[in-house]
């Protein structure tokens, strides 16, 4: 009897436990995000954008948008992606090489992660799921492609100490919503929707996701100002 008893009770456990499984997938899906590795299958992610620079976000901005907010940062560097990437909820993990060190002292050469809190999400910030059972890409410009190259400000990690040449990760700074400049091309058109429900493949080949050109035209100037700070940065659109 203890035997038989035994045996029921392994089987009830074993069936609780497949239940609570079965329904934690369900529950607590992460709508795909997790099985991105390349930057190609992120831009194929039917995903909501929440965020753009619009009037809201500009006016928040300043009169203008002033690059005395890059000083304090420690690493300055141009970089080359590799296409590789990692995504989890409001972590985005992008591999790159690095091309020219400008400011600070990372290795040229040395192939690098660049750590975002952003990127995608399944969950908003209470941990509920987001809407509509899809993503939502909680950024203002695009990922960083492969073919071209970007001038990037970053934060050390401290753990870098005890990593090897190719294994160590930096943080990205972001100043209004701008955490990296192609120094390849200026490929941003403005785009407005009367509902203001927007998706990412309605800003495919854009750099920044704006609602009007008077907007990407004072990103722009940022963005050539802060070129022109780091001459060595190679490609830089005049």
């Amino acid at each position: 009897m203890s035997v038989l008893k035994f045996s029921l009770t392994s089987l009830i456990l074993v069936a609780l436990a497949l239940a609570v499984g079965l329904y934690c997938k369900s529950t607590f899906t992460d709508m795909g995000i997790g099985a991105i590795r390349t930057v190609g299958q992120a831009e194929q992610t039917i995903s909501t954008v929440p965020f753009v620079f619009d009037d809201g976000t500009m006016e928040a901005a300043g009169p203008d948008l002033k690059m005395a907010e890059w000083e304090d940062i420690p690493i300055a560097l141009t970089v080359k992606p590799t296409g590789k990437m990692r995504q989890y909820d409001m972590l985005n993990l992008q591999e790159a090489r690095v091309v020219r060190s400008l400011k600070g002292d990372v290795e040229e050469g040395a192939v690098i992660q660049l750590c975002n809190e952003g990127g995608f999400m399944s969950r908003d910030y209470t941990g509920e799921p987001v809407k509509n059972g899809v993503p939502v890409y909680v950024e203002r410009m695009a990922l960083m492609k492969p073919d071209q190259e970007y001038l990037v400000f970053l934060s050390p990690n401290p753990l870098n100490a005890v990593r090897g040449k190719d294994e160590k990760l930096y943080f990205l700074e972001s100043r209004f919503g701008i955490k990296h400049l192609s120094l390849t091309a200026d490929t941003s058109v403005p785009v407005v929707k009367e509902n203001g429900v927007y998706v990412l493949a309605d800003f495919k080949g854009s750099e920044f996701f704006a609602t009007k050109q008077d907007h990407l035209d004072k990103l722009y100037a940022l963005k050539r100002a802060l070129i022109r700070k780091y001459p060595g940065a190679s490609g830089a659109a005049e």
